[in-house]
């Protein structure tokens, strides 16, 4: 190989990687800045900022796999939308990139009383979000807020779950914190 040709790749690679890097930090900066919008105040979802950050964020043919179904973007809108109702605070604790269009990040989703934390990969097309799986460990998270994804489908807006399938998950998030304390 001869040393202009070997030139031309490295600064091709270097561009590559620089184009990877912006547009990682793209989806970090957006990401920050829809989560931003939860911070503890009762907010309109329509017609806001946080619509427009969340639909900026998110793929029109996004696909959430909600406590293992899969959840399309109106239904994704509604619960967020219930957050926001809700004056829930959201925290990013984590991210990490993978290849150009993977990533995993954790947020702590918390009201007054409620707290969960998810932890989720999730697919870029086309500088959005496209896919988002949570962990087997986190998937059931916004079940502690009450919210199932059966009610989310179509136009139905059922209410809260009941009160022993939360008291299910309190225990098991017990649990979890029990098991992770006497690992550490």
């Amino acid at each position: 190989m001869d040393v202009g040709s070997s030139l031309a790749q490295a600064v091709t690679s270097q561009r590559t990687l620089d184009e990877m890097d912006s547009a990682r930090a793209d989806i970090e900066s957006r990401l920050l800045l829809y989560l931003s919008h939860f911070d503890g105040r009762r907010k309109e979802f329509a017609g806001s900022s946080l619509r427009t950050h969340f639909e900026d964020l998110f793929s029109d043919d996004m696909v959430h796999l909600h406590d293992g179904r899969p959840m399309d973007k109106d239904q994704f809108r509604r619960l967020i939308r219930r957050f926001a109702e809700a004056g829930v605070v959201a925290t990013l604790e984590d991210i990490d990139f993978y290849g150009g269009d993977e990533l995993e990040f954790t947020v702590h989703w918390a009201t007054d009383d409620t707290s969960a934390v998810m932890h989720v990969s999730a697919s870029v097309e086309d500088g959005r979000i496209v896919r988002v799986v949570p962990s087997q460990e986190t998937r059931g998270a916004f079940a502690a807020f009450g919210y199932s994804g059966e009610e989310l489908v179509g136009g139905r807006e059922g209410g809260m779950l009941g009160s022993y399938r939360i008291k299910q998950l309190r225990e098991l998030r017990d649990r979890w914190t029990r098991r992770r304390s006497k690992l550490a």
